[in-house]
């Protein structure tokens, strides 16, 4: 870079601190050129990504824009709920949508249709069940890697809340977090190793590759230690 510098600008003109604040200035156009593309196309396409549309009905609602802000939020969160694999983030957005709708001073009161405060209240709670249940999963591994112990407060709450067999249609990730939980909680066996691996193996395409990736790590340290077989399968599914 320094050499750049310098057959560009001279020798004459170049010192430490120049080249510095030069460098200091393409990085901070790096670093909006990474949040721009972001806001505009999450997949290089033309599409509009998802933050800018959050964004749009945000600032469409704090203007009090009736009508026009109600039907691009509706589009957004029919968008949302149309998406075959639902990330953590999609269950805070149509909560956050949800609430927007509800309290913005245009929208009508008297009769709730849809039922903005219900469905607001619904993936408030899918929201924060799945992120406890994310973190419980990792605290309990740890437990059992590290000899340390966990505070949980609220994670009885939780695994009663997610206990829903019909939970495993409507939002796999939610009730696959729940059964590893719950694995953990009653102690890892290899009944209930091959159960949790069944659920995975039929739900795999609907979770988010993140969530893939960490529920086979949990299946593959399960596995290591019960002295399972064929836990090289699930080895080779996470290098995929």
């Amino acid at each position: 870079m320094e050499a750049i510098y310098k057959r560009s600008f001279g020798k004459a003109a170049y010192t430490d601190s120049k080249l510095f604040n030069l460098l200091s200035g393409i990085c901070r156009q790096v670093e909006d050129f990474l949040v721009v593309k972001m806001l505009l196309s999450e997949d290089g396409t033309s599409e509009k990504g998802r933050i800018w549309k959050e964004l749009l009905v945000k600032a469409l609602g704090n203007r009090n824009a009736g009508a026009y802000f109600r039907v691009e939020a509706q589009r957004l969160i029919d968008e949302t709920n149309s998406r075959p694999v639902k990330e953590l983030d999609d269950y805070f957005t149509l909560q956050q949508l949800h609430h927007q709708v509800y309290f913005n001073p245009d929208t009508p009161k008297y009769s709730e249709y849809p039922p903005r405060l219900q469905l607001a209240m619904e993936h408030l709670d899918l929201f924060y069940c799945i992120a406890k249940l994310q973190y419980a999963a990792e605290m309990k591994a740890r437990e059992r890697l590290f000899q340390v112990q966990y505070e949980l407060p609220l994670l009885q709450a939780v695994m009663e809340r997610t206990a829903d067999p019909n939970l495993i249609d409507s939002h796999p990730m939610a009730a696959i977090y729940s059964k590893l939980v719950k694995l953990y909680l009653n102690g890892v066996t290899e009944v209930g190793f091959w159960d949790l691996k069944a659920m995975f193996d039929n739900k795999f395409a609907l979770l988010p590759k993140s969530d893939q990736q960490g529920l086979l790590l949990h299946l593959i340290n399960m596995g290591i230690s019960l002295g399972v077989r064929d836990v090289d399968e699930c080895g080779d599914a996470l290098a995929l």
